[in-house]
């Protein structure tokens, strides 16, 4: 049973009371002042309205009595629920021993020493050592609680000895354990299987799971993944696979006059945007505030046209920076540039996506290994249709995979252990499909806009969740939407003010809720109305 703030629970009561011993003459009653409605009779060294459970001096048989009678009481509603504790409250001292079945309560919970337990003779069902490392971290917090362990008259164990073991690694002297008593040896073995088997019964539902996690890390401040057994991994792919619908991937219009403005920094729940220039390593540190990043995720400019090359003729604007305008050695140099400034946020270890055209691929390649070192992987996005073009259709996005130097970068993937198997090939659908269909015209607001899954993918194969995610070219938004949808934190910008207010209206679409500009206060609706009064008046 778990006390909530502010109230002593029995159980907590009972442990202090058990600790309090007297080193000669033993327990004189197991009394807990009032709620035992003053069963126990205060000690006569205390005041009357702290009764205390030591008793100097001689006991008088009385006081055996009612020793007995207390420890027999606190030991059986030591095992029961709270609404039980609150019925036995009120009971007479002849009414306990009327209850069914109060000697198998109390016979029940037993402590044995740890290293007493033994492993069930054929038992078929057997641990790893990732396995018990996983259950190390469960039972090292809940020390001292019952767990789910079983065990005959032979301490062998019939379940729970995953826990066993995890507690016999952590140095744990004393277990509670339940005895099944009375059981032959087949039968025992039959028990212990039948057990580990219909415990694995069933299945997870990923949005109720969603739900429970969202929970736990608003209410449990060391929370993570292995402390309810899972692997990082294992975790998303399970969330993953119950909501990732094709959902986030609308896209509002852009809209030509901008409510944003080069230094604006919106907050979006637990995101944050700024319109700023990802070449410069103030605007970076201004954005991250002190925090580093786990993940980053980045669509630079290809260097090539928009207008009329990337997009049909009127169709899009051209970037500001990055659009056809330079020659190769400055764009060279507008590599590093932002490669040089996003470094300085990044922690040890942690993973570089920078997806690419073909024609520009040597100078990123170039720049970003001059910081970052060796290449990871190539990834290739493998669209299920061609973009423009005359001679050979372009129909793939290179994604070149780097990681900060200092530390192993994080794998969630793990060759496949957990069900997650991923390659350097993502199939994913082009814009130009997820237009057709139940999607909106994606391709109708950015000119290369990314399936919010397919980033979402690369963020849960690298990072955990509440961790920080980056882009520093922000465009339709994409990032930020995935980010959202597998609880991790977001920090974008964009120096194109249009693009900042895409990623923002978007993110309060799907969400419901309300970007607020962190300087004023004022929510981005309200900046917007007021942008557009102005304008008429």
């Amino acid at each position: 049973m778990i006390s909530t703030p502010g109230a002593m629970s029995l159980t907590t009561r009972s442990m202090i009371s058990f600790q309090n011993r007297l080193s000669v003459g033993g327990w004189r009653s197991m009394n807990i002042g009032a709620r035992f409605r003053q069963k126990a009779r205060p000690c006569r060294s205390h005041s009357d309205s702290i009764p205390c459970p030591k008793r100097e001096g001689r006991r008088k048989s009385a006081d055996l009595e009612e020793c007995a009678f207390s420890i027999h009481f606190f030991r059986f509603i030591e095992s029961t629920s709270t609404d039980s504790q609150e019925v036995m409250m009120n009971l007479k001292r002849g009414e306990l021993d009327e209850i069914p079945g109060l000697g198998d309560n109390l016979s029940a919970l037993i402590a044995v020493p740890t290293g007493d337990l033994i492993s069930l003779p054929g038992h078929p069902w057997v641990f790893k050592d990732p396995d018990i490392e996983r259950a190390k971290q469960f039972v090292s917090r809940y020390q001292g609680r019952a767990l789910p362990i079983l065990a005959d008259d032979d301490n062998h164990i019939l379940a729970g000895a995953i826990f066993v073991e995890a507690a016999r690694r952590l140095g744990i002297k004393l277990l509670k354990i339940i005895r099944q008593s009375g059981i032959s040896e087949a039968e025992a073995l039959l028990f212990g299987t039948a057990i580990s088997k219909i415990q694995s019964l069933g299945s997870w539902d990923g949005a109720a799971m969603e739900k429970a996690l969202r929970q736990f890390e608003e209410h449990i401040g060391d929370f993570s993944a292995g402390l309810i057994g899972f692997a990082p991994g294992e975790l998303d792919r399970l969330i993953g696979a119950d909501i990732f619908d094709g959902a986030g991937n609308s896209e509002p219009p852009v809209e030509e006059r901008a409510i944003s403005w080069v230094g604006a920094t919106w907050i979006c729940g637990d995101h944050r945007l700024l319109c700023g220039d990802a070449t410069c390593p103030d605007s970076v540190a201004a954005l991250l505030a002190g925090e580093t990043i786990s993940v980053a995720v980045c669509d630079p400019p290809f260097g090539c046209k928009v207008d009329g090359f990337v997009s049909r003729k009127g169709r899009h604007k051209d970037f500001i920076q990055g659009a056809g305008e330079m020659a190769p050695d400055a764009l060279l140099e507008f590599f590093r540039r932002f490669c040089r400034a996003m470094a300085s946020g990044l922690k040890p270890g942690a993973l570089v996506y920078l997806f690419i055209d073909w024609r520009s691929l040597s100078l990123l390649q170039q720049a970003a290994s001059e910081i970052f070192g060796n290449l990871v992987n190539l990834c290739v996005w493998a669209k299920d249709r061609g973009g423009q073009g005359s001679f050979y259709r372009s129909q793939h996005e290179l994604v070149l995979v780097y990681a900060m130097p200092g530390a192993r970068h994080r794998n969630n993937i793990e060759l496949g252990q957990h069900g997650r198997n991923r390659s350097n090939v993502w199939s994913y659908p082009s814009a130009a499909s997820l237009r057709r269909g139940r999607e909106p015209d994606m391709q109708g607001k950015h000119p290369t806009p990314k399936p919010v899954e397919l980033v979402a993918d690369a963020i849960i194969d690298s990072s955990l969740r509440g961790e920080i995610v980056f882009d520093c070219f922000l465009g339709s938004g994409a990032t930020l939407i995935a980010a959202e949808r597998t609880a991790r934190q977001f920090r974008g910008m964009d120096l194109e003010p249009r693009y900042v207010d895409l990623a923002v209206r978007r993110w309060q679409d799907w969400t419901g809720r309300d970007a607020v500009d962190a300087a004023s206060g004022r929510t981005f609706n309200e900046i917007a109305e007021a942008s557009h009064d102005e304008e008429e008046g």
